[in-house]
């Protein structure tokens, strides 16, 4: 009964995760429509997940947002109306992808940290929800 429960949890968190991840990438591509909006509206969801994974300790989550802020910086120049280049679909569903990704990275380093802390604070029952402390999804 125990494994069954295990995997049924992690269909679930499956699942989920790609229902989020469907949905994210089809609202950044519902906002392609206009010049300059699906970029000028990523920057700050970027700017977000850089100086969230820079608070905690994540140099990859971080490098990559701060990347992105800066290729969508040097595209906003050629975007805004009148536009001299487009996105189109592809950016789009990329840029969409990259918040998604950005989000599962961090929110997957900020639950095992969650864990270590209660491990730190002395509370060993928290094992069980992880499956044997095996972290690797």
């Amino acid at each position: 009964m125990k494994n069954f429960t295990k995997w049924l949890s992690l269909v679930l968190v499956i699942a989920m995760c790609a229902s989020v991840m469907v949905g994210c990438v089809n609202a950044v591509n519902l906002t392609d429509g206009v010049d300059g909006l699906c970029g000028s509206v990523t920057i700050p969801v970027m700017v977000f997940f850089t100086v969230a994974a820079v608070a905690a300790g994540n140099g990859t989550v971080a490098l990559v947002s701060a990347a992105m802020i800066g290729a969508l910086f040097g595209f906003l120049c050629y975007n805004f109306h009148p536009a001299k280049v487009f996105m189109g679909d592809t950016g789009s569903l990329f840029l969409g992808s990259a918040v998604t990704g950005n989000g599962l990275l961090y929110l997957k380093r900020s639950v095992f940290c969650y864990f270590d802390l209660l491990k730190s604070c002395g509370q060993q029952n928290y094992s069980s929800c992880l499956g044997n402390n095996d972290r690797g999804l």
